[in-house]
């Protein structure tokens, strides 16, 4: 059971990456500008208030926090998250057994 949660998982992230790539691309070709997509920028498209949960993370927290959330690219979270769900996966596999 979690080899395949984890296997579904991290093809999800890496299709989404896909997404995310191809909607940079497509956007890069109409308009000769790279679009940037932050986890910041996503957060707040969804209706997450990431500012007021960095606010109540004591301070060195709220630094390190902000700083991933703004500098990191979607594209590169997705692609990552999808890696550690494979990794995830593959040692569920071999811990757990099929």
């Amino acid at each position: 059971m979690p080899y395949t949660l984890f296997k579904a998982l991290g093809l999800i992230a890496w299709t989404a990456c896909i997404m995310v790539l191809g909607y940079q691309t497509v956007t890069w070709t109409f308009t000769a500008t790279w679009p940037s997509l932050t986890l910041m920028d996503i957060g707040g498209r969804l209706g997450f208030d990431l500012i007021s949960l960095i606010r109540s993370l004591p301070l060195e927290f709220a630094i390190k926090g902000a700083y991933v959330l703004i500098t990191t690219q979607l594209s590169v979270a997705l692609w990552w998250a999808g890696a550690a769900f494979f990794v995830l996966a593959f040692l569920s596999a071999i811990i757990v057994g099929r």
